[in-house]
């Protein structure tokens, strides 16, 4: 009993704690280099693409004796990543709250005689990364698992293909009076913040994904 109480004491104290490992985590799969090319937007997001690049090759650089090669020819295995999201963008970021216009822009704004309207206030924003991590793939086989028909291929040389749900809420800006025409473009960059954090989240998964499986 008294082993048992400690050994839960022990598990108590570590919650909270991410899994370390800083060793090459597909060593034992051959793989000593590996190449992280731009990922393929084919989100209806622009230039996303090099914010998820950036986080995963970050990422990869903790890792000793895995080294990060610029060329895909010369390395042992390249990382495949594919952004996607939903067809269209309004189903891309969901509106979860909304306010009444006379609230937001304050009374008088728009009139006494025009009725009250909503205004979205919070946004969910949705993605999805996939990754693929191929041995020694020629260029066609790195064209050929950019295709989503690819996402369930089995394969010798295909070591990791997962996809990462990705999902944020955020406040979207209030201004009233000169601050509404700037309304827009200021919104236009909380929406790169929120993509910014969504590629430090994916990369934050895909370390726990690789720690835990390999």
């Amino acid at each position: 009993m008294l082993r048992m109480f400690t050994f839960l004491i022990f598990l108590s104290s570590c919650a909270g704690y991410r899994f370390q490992n800083k060793s090459n985590p597909f060593a034992q799969y051959g793989i000593k280099s590996i190449s992280v090319p731009m990922f393929h937007n084919k989100s209806n997001f622009a230039e996303v693409s090099g914010a998820f690049t950036r986080e995963i090759f970050k990422t990869l650089l903790e890792f000793n004796e895995l080294k990060l090669s610029k060329s895909p020819a010369q390395a042992d295995a390249v990382l495949v990543g594919i952004i996607e999201s939903r067809s269209k963008r309004r189903e891309s970021i969901v509106n979860i709250n909304s306010k009444r216009a006379e609230s937001t822009f304050g009374e008088g704004t728009l009139g006494a005689s025009r009725e009250d309207f909503f205004v979205p206030s919070v946004n969910q924003m949705q993605l999805t990364l996939r990754i693929i991590v191929i041995k020694h793939p020629t260029e066609a086989d790195i064209k050929f698992f950019q295709n989503k028909m690819s996402q369930n291929m089995l394969s010798s040389r295909v070591i990791f293909n997962e996809n990462i749900p990705l999902s944020r809420n955020y406040l979207l800006k209030e201004l009233s009076g000169d601050g509404i025409k700037v309304l827009g473009s200021q919104n236009r960059g909380v929406e790169r913040q929120q993509i910014q954090i969504l590629a430090q989240s994916a990369a934050n998964s895909f370390k726990d994904m690789i720690l835990y499986a390999f």
